[in-house]
């Protein structure tokens, strides 16, 4: 027992021992208690006595065994490691299920209570990081991600995390994870077509992508070829881009790609198509298909199945600001529009002053045109002019990076200022350079366009001008109706800096791909508007219209409100980028243009 001791045995061995050593001595002094009468051997009392000892000695060592083994289980469940094991394996089982039944913020609470016992556990920090992501929290799950790369350098998959939910922050940190990335695991062939599409978005591929080739590579991923399509998009006709959004929903035969390429349809103004097209889609109770619906319906005067539509769109949950949208759009394709305002106040149920009211009474205002409306769509042409009103007055209008003017459609402004006989005209920039480069219809550069666009306005005798224009083409708005000396000009969420560093300051990280192009297109006295204007002796009157609980344009529209030409506009109830349809919604649309009507008015 002392040499067991000594040699750092156990307490088990230490009992073990005991018993082995204290068996032999049992069965001498047993067997002396037992007299030998012949003296010739074991007598019958003698054996008895031998087999009662080794039975004796059998149920003690298997008492022992017994109690070594209930031990082990004692030691095993009182043991710190072990149970701590357990626990963890619960916990991340727990919040694993609560992510699977999308209780986004429940489950990231049970990742992060894991992830303070257990810091450097990766299923928690891949799990925390996902669910970040769902919870629109990008710099969380920036470092969630980084730390799972950290832990566990050898796999693919933090380090594709970390850079898709960079790309919502910072697309050449987004690139720069997916290119290291891509050195370190050669043969990964996501991590080759995230390197693809980055490079697309930034605009550093797409001079060398060949759309038409790849779409026929077996090998191609539809986000690839989404980002060459919206690289070179500003350059395509509106029948360009309907065919290509047809080719790629027919290579990945997707509801999203079938949506997109009915989306095309309605925008080339082909509703019938269109509406064969959102048929397709499997997902039939979506808000994009319903409103699709809506619209087509609206363009063929089946007014009984446009109002089920927008019934069912407004039953989504996608909110107020989303059926504006919808609406407006549903009164543009409709050629009527008396009955098209009658499914709106059919709709309408929310008491005075309510959205629909208020769209309803901009629709109502549009009286029958006094001159030709424009025919055909914004991207017939760079430049369209209506025929000469008899006002003398123009609207100019400038598109977006998206070649629309919000959410209200050109068609809708030409339909509006037509009833009171003032002309309009749609603008927009093949080259995507926000119109600082001027238009090629126009003769090229800034200066020649300016004048190209005063002997045409000089041509149709409209010597006022008004310039609207909507993110984008905001920018646009202001520099030509600075140019053209326009007596109001309208910008609704346009940018007024856009230089990386100065985006970065305010933590602005939207459209990343059309930022980096911009600024790699541009020069820094064009990026910074601010500073253009500032160095004008000359300014229009520039009113800024952006929804007050929109952070983002708010710092843009205040970046240049110390100027005394400009004034804000800020929209009260909403917090999109999308202003057009929020002050349609508020009425402050209708009064920026009865302003306009009202100065055109005075002459």
């Amino acid at each position: 027992m002392v040499d067991a001791l000594a040699s750092g045995a156990s307490d088990r061995t230490v009992v073990e021992v005991r018993v082995l050593s204290w068996a032999p001595s049992y069965l001498s002094k047993f067997s002396a208690l037992v007299p030998d009468p012949s003296g010739n051997g074991l007598n019958f009392f003698q054996i008895v006595s031998v087999y009662v000892a080794l039975g004796l000695w059998t149920a003690c060592y298997l008492s022992i065994y017994i109690l070594r083994l209930a031990a082990g289980i004692v030691v095993a469940t009182l043991r710190p490691g072990d149970s701590s094991k357990m626990d963890v394996k619960a916990q991340l089982s727990s919040a694993l299920a609560l992510e699977a039944e999308a209780k986004y913020s429940a489950s990231f609470g049970a990742f992060s209570a894991l992830l303070e016992k257990r810091p450097e556990n990766f299923g928690a920090l891949m799990g925390a990081g996902r669910c970040a992501v769902r919870n629109g929290d990008f710099p969380a799950a920036i470092e969630f991600f980084s730390r799972a790369v950290a832990v566990r350098p050898n796999k693919a998959a933090p380090v594709i995390r970390l850079g898709q939910a960079q790309e919502n922050k910072d697309l050449a940190a987004a690139l720069r994870t997916y290119e290291r990335g891509r050195a370190k695991f050669p043969t990964d062939e996501r991590l080759k077509r995230l390197v693809s599409a980055a490079r697309l978005k930034m605009g550093i591929d797409g001079a060398e992508f060949d759309l038409d080739a790849e779409l026929t590579n077996p090998t191609q991923t539809e986000k690839v070829l989404r980002a060459a399509l919206n690289q070179r998009i500003a350059a395509l006709s509106e029948t360009e881009i309907v065919e290509y959004n047809r080719r790629i929903a027919e290579v990945f035969p997707l509801d999203r790609t079938r949506v997109a390429y009915a989306q095309a349809l309605v925008s080339a103004r082909k509703f019938e198509t269109a509406a064969r097209v959102f048929g397709e889609v499997s997902n039939q109770g979506s808000a994009r298909v319903l409103l699709g619906q809506a619209v087509c319906a609206g363009a063929m005067e089946d007014y009984a199945k446009a109002e089920a539509f927008l019934r069912q769109h407004m039953e989504t949950g996608e909110g107020e600001h989303a059926f504006l949208g919808a609406a407006a759009a549903f009164l543009d394709s409709s050629p009527d529009l008396k009955p098209a305002i009658h499914v709106l106040e059919g709709l309408d149920c929310s008491g005075d002053n309510s959205a629909i009211g208020n769209l309803i009474e901009f629709a109502s205002r549009i009286m029958p045109p006094r001159r030709a409306l424009l025919k055909g769509g914004i991207l017939d042409s760079e430049v369209r002019l209506s025929e000469e009103g008899q006002s003398g007055a123009a609207v100019l209008a400038f598109a977006g990076f998206a070649r629309r003017t919000g959410a209200m459609p050109f068609s809708m402004i030409d339909r509006f200022f037509a009833g009171y006989g003032v002309s309009t005209g749609s603008f927009y920039d093949s080259r995507a350079k926000l119109f600082w480069d001027g238009l090629d219809t126009l003769g090229g550069t800034l200066d020649a366009s300016i004048s190209g666009l005063r002997q045409r306005l000089d041509a149709n005798n409209l010597d006022r001008v008004y310039t609207i224009g909507t993110s984008g083409g905001g920018v646009g708005a202001i520099v030509w109706g600075c140019e053209l000396e326009a007596r109001r000009v309208l910008s609704f969420s346009g940018p007024t800096d856009i230089r990386i560093e100065f985006l970065k300051q305010n933590d602005d990280a939207r459209g990343q791909a059309a930022i980096h192009a911009l600024n790699k297109r541009l020069d820094d006295s064009q990026l910074n508007l601010r500073a253009w204007l500032e160095a004008r002796h000359k300014r229009s009157p520039i009113r800024m219209i952006f929804c007050e609980n929109e952070p983002l344009d708010a710092v843009q529209a205040n970046n240049i409100a110390h100027l005394p030409e400009v004034s804000l506009c800020p929209v009260a109830r909403y917090a999109e980028h999308e202003s057009v349809s929020s002050a349609l919604g508020t009425g402050d649309l209708l009064r920026e243009f009865d302003s306009i009507l009202e100065d055109v008015h005075h002459g």
